[in-house]
């Protein structure tokens, strides 16, 4: 080893590989490398590393290539037969068109949940964190996902959507959200109502009027809106509750977007106080 390379193969032109390659042949005295590929000239280095199963480049074959513009990898499957590259590393990026199948998920992650260190060493198995964050308070028991957002973050942390429709959603409070759950109930006193995603709230019918609409993206075209009149929400919302006008009912909705509350006669005096809960 050392300074002689003991797998020099250097073929006319540009190209050459070195196994066991020294730090000097690729630039960096600093370091030593396993394996070294070299090109005195990039144009003339297409790819970097090709294996092929048959066909050749460019044919039917399967075959792993890492490539000089585009790091193609994520190509070898155990079986009766190889697949071809499904994945692409390009720019920092990847993505995977693989289908799932029987007993198959495209994308796994099956080793070992790392445990009994600190807790800014012991990380999650898979961790979303931008660069430049730092994560120290995570469970030395271990974590199977990980979620760390920048400071002043005000997005979703998880946002689960069905046909674009959000079913559950966790919020950068650590508020939770779901078609059932109501954990994260909204409390509004303004009109329009504005909800976010809630499925379960308190909202008033303002004064001088006889309807109410409730922004939520949580109604959709088959959802059940339960509606009660409750004179006693008047601390939870701020306001003094009327407490003679008759019961609500829901007149109009737009799926994904909003419900409209209608009362049996016009609000006076003080707003009319009402709970709604969403079943789908």
């Amino acid at each position: 080893m050392g300074a002689t390379n003991p797998v020099d193969i250097n073929p006319s032109g540009a190209g050459n590989m070195y196994l066991g390659a020294t730090s000097s042949i690729l630039g960096d005295s600093s370091r030593s490398y396993g394996l070294g590929f070299f090109s005195a000239n990039i144009a003339d280095l297409y790819n970097i590393y090709t294996l092929d199963f048959g066909g050749g480049a460019g044919g039917s074959g399967d075959h792993s290539v890492i490539n000089r513009t585009a790091l193609q990898t994520w190509c070898f499957a155990l079986g009766t037969a190889p697949t071809n590259c499904t994945g692409t590393v390009n720019a920092g990026l990847f993505n995977s068109t693989a289908n799932g199948a029987v007993s198959t998920s495209p994308v796994t992650a099956t080793g070992s949940w790392f445990t009994g260190g600190s807790g800014t060493t012991t990380k999650p198995q898979v961790l979303i964190e931008p660069t430049g964050t730092s994560s120290t308070s995570w469970s030395t028991n271990g974590t199977g996902l990980g979620i760390d957002a920048v400071s002043g973050f005000t997005g979703m942390l998880i946002d689960a959507k069905l046909n674009g429709l959000t079913q559950f959603f966790v919020d950068n409070a650590g508020d939770i959200s779901g078609r059932t759950l109501g954990l994260n109930h909204c409390t509004s006193n303004a009109s329009p109502a504005l909800c976010g995603a809630s499925p379960s709230g308190l909202v008033a019918v303002p004064a001088g009027g006889a309807t109410l609409v409730v922004d939520t993206s949580a109604v959709s075209a088959g959802s059940q809106i339960q509606l009660t009149f409750d004179s006693s929400l008047g601390t939870a919302l701020g306001v003094t509750c009327n407490t003679s006008i008759g019961q609500p009912t829901v007149s109009a909705r737009t799926a994904g977007t909003s419900f409209t509350i209608t009362m049996s006669a016009s609000v006076s005096t003080n707003p009319a106080c009402i709970s709604y809960t969403l079943i789908n």
